[in-house]
């Protein structure tokens, strides 16, 4: 089982220390540095009043190299932001060394069964268009029987394929699916609906979308 993500920041560390972005407390500017968890950020320069060391915020890494960035010391803020939503790809990688992945997945596509003439193989919403297509497979989560899996079936649609060849699903039936890659499938998006239990209790527009 892999420990962090094939393309993480952290699998680019081993080679050479990280480039980061350091402020400076006097100028309040940002710059790029090298910085190492043995000697701490130091860019070679000094801001416009002569401090040589006047690194206050150094920010980076993320949800799958948070451990190590911890245990390193070196960042004094952490970017992470995917376990707050989680997705396939997070669920099937180890984050932390010892002990279970303490993260729980909060974010679903809800797909809707349009079309169920073909038994075993109903047509949901929900294609090329709903879902970012840079990881695995969609996984089903809730409103399809256990053993199915996403099919993908072009930009609008995707099939259910379940795990009887002679089963169905109801033409409107909610099926709710695990992205694969949580951030851009944000992006495709509108709007968050926010659900507590069976509970509609908010909606959130998502100001950024498209903006990536």
């Amino acid at each position: 089982m892999p420990l962090i993500r094939k393309n993480s920041a952290a699998s680019c560390a081993r080679s050479r220390p990280p480039l980061v972005t350091a402020i400076c407390l006097c100028t309040k500017r940002s710059t790029p540095v090298r910085a190492s968890a043995r000697t701490g950020p130091t860019s070679g320069k000094t801001c416009s009043i002569g401090c040589p060391t006047a690194v206050g915020v150094v920010s980076g890494g993320g949800t799958g190299t948070f451990e190590m960035d911890r245990r390193a010391g070196l960042f004094t803020e952490c970017q992470c932001g995917s376990y707050a939503f989680m997705d396939i790809e997070y669920e099937d990688v180890q984050l932390f060394a010892r002990g279970s992945n303490p993260y729980r997945t909060a974010l679903f596509i809800q797909c809707s069964v349009v079309s169920n003439h073909i038994r075993g193989m109903p047509t949901i919403d929900g294609g090329f268009k709903c879902f970012s297509m840079d990881g695995p497979i969609p996984r089903p989560k809730r409103g399809a029987p256990a053993g199915s899996k996403y099919l993908f079936f072009g930009d609008e649609f995707g099939k259910i394929q379940l795990a009887r060849k002679s089963a169905t699903l109801k033409l409107g039936a909610k099926v709710e699916l695990v992205t694969p890659h949580c951030d851009p499938t944000i992006n495709l998006h509108d709007y968050y609906h926010c659900v507590r239990g069976s509970k509609l209790v908010d909606i959130w527009p998502i100001d950024a979308r498209g903006s990536l």
